[in-house]
């Protein structure tokens, strides 16, 4: 019995360590994914808000490289994560596939946000995008191994379009004051919704690496 006994613990608390340490590193990095698509989510919407709210007609030269340069600085971070999503969730196509879908309409949004004239054609592919089934589903795996057993799950996570968003509001930039006020916290909602089942998704799924 003391040999047995030895013998378990001997391999045991060291399985036991071993993933108790890889469920912990899998964890940081995944809190560290969440936060730079909450930052790079935000960073999007809060450009097109200032840029609705001081509604410049014109853009001095200055503004515009200011403008370029953060927008460029956005992309990059986008395909950095979108790599990581592939790389780290493999087996969970579905993450990197929304993430990528979702930074579509962050970006038609952005588009939206430069346009001061003629609107509705803009507004039309952003209401039509925020809509799209493919924008409000995502499906991850999940993989356990106990004691050299694997096993894999996989799960759908769903999320709902905000239904109150007055997308005509948007139209005429000569009523911004009004929209802003009263129309823009429920469109800042209904772009930071796709958020929540792409965050279920990551914490559900299994990195590869692990």
């Amino acid at each position: 019995m003391l040999v047995v006994g030895a013998a378990l613990t001997g391999l045991l608390v060291p399985y036991v360590t071993r993933r108790w340490q890889d469920h912990q590193k899998e964890l940081e990095l995944k809190v560290d994914l969440l936060a730079r698509v909450s930052e790079t989510v935000t960073r999007v919407i809060t450009h097109a808000w200032f840029r609705e709210l001081g509604g410049k007609e014109k853009l001095s030269e200055t503004d515009r490289e200011e403008f370029d340069w953060r927008y460029g600085e956005w992309e990059v971070e986008t395909r950095v994560i979108q790599a990581q999503f592939e790389a780290y969730f493999a087996r969970s196509p579905g993450i990197a596939q929304h993430w990528a879908i979702y930074c579509d309409l962050l970006r038609e949004l952005h588009h939206l946000s430069w346009e001061r004239m003629q609107r509705g054609h803009l507004l039309a592919k952003l209401s039509d995008a925020y809509v799209q089934d493919t924008l409000w589903h995502v499906e991850a795996r999940k993989k356990r191994s106990v004691l050299g057993w694997k096993r894999s799950r996989r799960k759908s996570f769903s999320g709902t379009p905000a239904e109150s968003v007055d997308w005509s509001a948007f139209e005429n930039t000569q009523h911004r004051l009004r929209y802003m006020g009263q129309t823009w916290r429920t469109l800042k909602d209904a772009m930071e919704r796709p958020r929540v089942p792409l965050a279920e998704a990551i914490l559900f799924a299994s990195i590869e690496s692990f």
